[in-house]
């Protein structure tokens, strides 16, 4: 934060056509970088097909690559069927 780009940095980010932004306050990058985010992303052409319906038996947390942390779901499946192949949203109390 704070920093500016030297000026061989910025002549190859104008020769790579890249956009080099200068950010005093964490807060105003968080936004910015929200901002952009939410027009590149449009919510009106995702399309979710239900395949399944399961209720949640227990949560489990487990420690995944680096030591990030993962959060893994016991389901009983009721309705469809489940594969890990899939994408899955959660709706909570639906």
């Amino acid at each position: 934060m704070d920093v500016t780009a030297s000026l061989e940095a910025a002549k190859l980010a104008k020769q790579e056509d890249i956009c080099i932004k200068h950010h005093r306050i964490i807060y105003s990058l968080i936004d910015e970088v929200k901002g952009m985010l939410n027009s590149k992303v449009n919510q009106d052409k995702v399309n979710y097909v239900q395949r399944g319906q399961g209720m949640v038996k227990n949560v489990f947390r487990i420690k995944g690559l680096k030591n990030a942390q993962k959060v893994v779901a016991g389901v009983n499946v009721t309705k469809g069927k489940f594969n890990k192949n899939f994408t899955y949203k959660i709706i909570r109390n639906g």
